[in-house]
């Protein structure tokens, strides 16, 4: 699978991979679409339609046996607005102020990107939103998606996600996955008593200090509390 993470790109892409362009329904012979084509449209089509489509298509993979809704994966990643002030080489009283949004995106939340280094973290900051989608693990297929401003954290839409999973597909939810960020008791609570699965979420260590990564077996554990198996 290949991001495209631009209409340039994904015009591109088509023009230059025919195989591709068969399998998106566009012709041969026929133009591709223009970025500006692209932009139109998704400009003039309500979203709500888009949803309505990808929900149904996924029904049908799930019919067809390519989904199976068994095992799903919870992430999110940034989406940076085109503002002057994510470009750090501008000149910008304020940058991340909260209280005061970029006035070419009103709409945009002030976000935060962690970079684990090996020696320390590196924190930075960002005008944007974020997508918020869940994924069936085995076909690594999209099956719920949802872009809120930055600022909303992730594990606030955990629950708003499943339910609307809940309401549109007949999953039979075996386990979730997910990062440190839906380490929360409200989360495990829901997925155990609601999803009726089990939850594969990284332990978030809360800011403690002096972790143990040796358990008594002399094993080595990871930072989210699982056993590291010697490769060699």
């Amino acid at each position: 699978m290949k991001g495209i993470p631009t209409l340039t790109e994904l015009s591109r892409e088509l023009r230059e991979n025919p195989s591709l362009a068969l399998v998106c329904d566009f012709q041969p012979g026929i133009p591709v679409p223009s970025k500006q084509r692209f932009s139109c449209f998704l400009r003039n089509t309500p979203n709500s339609l888009l949803q309505e489509l990808r929900r149904h298509l996924v029904n049908q993979l799930l019919h067809l046996g390519k989904v199976k809704g068994k095992y799903l994966s919870i992430d999110s990643v940034p989406i940076k607005s085109k503002v002057r002030e994510n470009n750090l080489k501008t000149s910008c009283a304020n940058r991340f102020d909260k209280s005061n949004p970029p006035k070419s995106d009103q709409q945009a939340g002030l976000g935060v990107e962690i970079y684990l280094l090996p020696t320390k973290k590196h924190v930075a900051y960002f005008w944007g939103y974020r997508n918020h989608c869940v994924i069936d693990c085995e076909s690594e297929i999209p099956v719920e998606e949802e872009t809120k401003p930055a600022n909303v954290h992730d594990s606030n839409m955990f629950i708003p996600l499943f339910e609307c999973i809940r309401n549109n597909y007949s999953f039979n939810i075996k386990g979730v996955l997910g990062d440190s960020a839906f380490d929360s008791e409200h989360i495990l609570k829901y997925v155990f008593e609601t999803l009726k699965a089990s939850p594969y979420i990284a332990r978030n260590p809360r800011r403690k200090t002096n972790q143990e990564f040796v358990i008594s077996s002399g094993a080595r554990v990871c930072i989210a509390g699982f056993k590291m198996l010697y490769w060699g």
